[in-house]
């Protein structure tokens, strides 16, 4: 495994580090993609230095044994939420996961809000939030995904492209 100050080491600036977020360009009227790309494939670095590896397969195996569907929400908002009354709501959920050979995938049943919130083009970017082993860098479990409009990463393809499905 490499380690983060390798990965560093490597890549000229932080923005063409492996990517964990999506960019949201729906066109005017295009749908809203059903599979999207969550996470890549391997070791990753964020933008602010942060090193994460993902194996999608061990995490498709995570997601089907503890059987709770993910929500996805705007901005990690059911992680960290402005008001510690009501949680606030999903405006989507995780129905299903996929490992491909380019990395992690989730098929989205996305609700009104979160067709709206896509199509507004308000927010660019998607992004899973997962706990992680004791190593504190491999991804267990995906939590949430957020869509959200200042990503960890970036670098994954747009969710309107063909690549997607």
């Amino acid at each position: 495994m490499k380690t983060a100050t390798s990965l560093l080491s490597a890549l000229p600036d932080a923005t063409t580090a492996g990517a964990v977020c999506v960019e949201l360009l729906v066109a005017k009227g295009a749908p809203v993609p059903e599979w999207i790309k969550i996470a890549p494939r391997g070791e990753v670095l964020t933008r602010d230095r942060r090193f994460f590896a993902f194996d999608p397969e061990r995490l498709v195996a995570a997601f089907r044994t503890d059987g709770t569907r993910p929500c996805v929400d705007i901005g990690h908002n059911t992680e960290t939420p402005q008001s510690s009354d009501v949680p606030p709501p999903a405006i989507g959920w995780v129905e299903d996961m996929e490992a491909r050979e380019d990395g992690l995938y989730a098929r989205v049943d996305w609700l009104p809000a979160g067709t709206a919130a896509i199509a507004s083009r308000g927010y660019r970017y998607v992004s899973p939030c997962f706990w992680r082993e004791s190593d504190d860098v491999t991804a267990r479990l995906i939590k949430s995904v957020a869509i959200c409009t200042s990503p960890a990463l970036g670098g994954l393809p747009s969710l309107n492209s063909s690549t997607l499905v």
